[in-house]
């Protein structure tokens, strides 16, 4: 069942934080109380529902964990990311691009992980920085 106790508006909210790094387990744990869920499980259950039903994305465990760790490969010059736009517009998915720059770079380490971050930052989907730390900030924002 879809607790329908959580408005569309904070729904959206927290999709934002998800969005910004944010796994949906922490927010699980950060409102299951608030929201009258049974257990942080189940909010986690229905916020991926609740997502899902508005169509607003979910990443998957790994892209939450590369995003919130910071480990993105800070180190990623303007020529690298113009070589990942130019590789991203012929069609290449992300790991045969993180394949090329490997080869055009051999001094930056560069995952598919790293790849797929830039390409959602460069699509305007993630902002480049690392965010505060989420609980303490979903806490925050909930209560405005």
């Amino acid at each position: 069942m879809i607790p329908y106790r959580i408005s569309e508006a904070d729904v959206r909210k927290l999709h934002a934080l998800h969005a910004k790094g944010a796994h949906i387990s922490e927010l699980g744990d950060a409102v299951w109380r608030r929201y009258g869920f049974a257990s942080p499980e189940s909010a986690r259950n229905g916020l991926r529902l609740r997502f899902r039903k508005l169509g607003l994305p979910v990443r998957t465990l790994s892209d939450a964990t590369l995003v919130a760790a910071g480990r993105l490969g800070g180190n990623w010059t303007p020529a690298m990311i113009g070589r990942l736009a130019a590789l991203r517009e012929a069609g290449l998915s992300s790991c045969a691009i993180a394949a090329v720059l490997t080869l055009d770079f051999p001094d930056v380490q560069v995952t598919r992980h790293s790849v797929r971050y830039r390409i959602e930052v460069l699509e305007g989907r993630l902002e480049l920085q690392r965010p505060e730390r989420i609980i303490g900030y979903a806490r925050r924002e909930m209560a405005a």
